[in-house]
């Protein structure tokens, strides 16, 4: 079974905050981009009843709630799990302008999770998150660049992207730092002063 890693792997979604993080060990390849997620914990009046009013809500439009109800099915909280139902209502969400569906519908395209391998798709929707501020959509494009999936392998884009990303500090400041120290390795000296540049020129896309 593949583990979590060349620069951001997923195999299941991870319980803690809503972009909870794993530091991936260098060296593998086939990147594959970690998922965001929500805080864990049984609701009150069990999963089937958090199912059944997430649905509702979602089946209104509301992101967020769709962003829920992605989750859910995905970890077969409350229903049973269905990569395919997870993918549906992340797509749902990610078309609204949410960012952490994004990256999660991206992270499925690489993988292959409820729908095909697709790392064009992939880059498409990390890029769309991380031109949006999402640090983890950030970290996720850097890698895609980093190990040349879905995209021109491309030192330069990727150093720029994890320099972006470590500008948000808390829990993705010492992800995006070791992919920093990591990618930097074999640039030379004037790539690295130009993916500076371009991380310096970054400003996300207001919706």
């Amino acid at each position: 079974m593949k583990k979590t890693i060349y620069f951001l792997i997923l195999t299941a979604l991870i319980a803690g905050t809503a972009e909870a993080q794993q530091a991936a060990p260098q060296g593998q390849q086939n990147p594959f981009g970690q998922m965001a997620q929500k805080e864990a914990g049984a609701p009150a009046g069990g999963w089937e009843l958090a199912f059944k009013w997430c649905k509702k809500a979602a089946e209104t439009g509301a992101p967020d709630a769709e962003f829920d109800l992605a989750t859910m099915y995905h970890k077969g909280q409350g229903t049973m799990q269905s990569s395919t139902e997870a993918f549906h209502w992340y797509m749902k969400a990610a078309e609204q302008g949410l960012a952490d569906a994004q990256v999660n519908m991206a992270a499925m395209y690489s993988l292959g999770d409820g729908t095909d391998v697709n790392q064009e798709e992939a880059v498409k929707w990390f890029r769309k998150a991380a031109d949006a501020g999402s640090p983890l959509g950030q970290l996720n494009l850097g890698d895609m660049y980093a190990g040349g999936q879905g995209v021109k392998q491309d030192k330069v884009e990727a150093l720029s992207w994890y320099l972006i990303a470590s500008t948000k500090g808390g829990s993705h400041l010492g992800l995006a730092m070791q992919r920093v120290l990591g990618v930097q390795q074999g640039m030379t000296k004037e790539e690295i002063a130009k993916a500076e540049n371009k991380a310096k020129e970054f400003k996300p896309v207001q919706k």
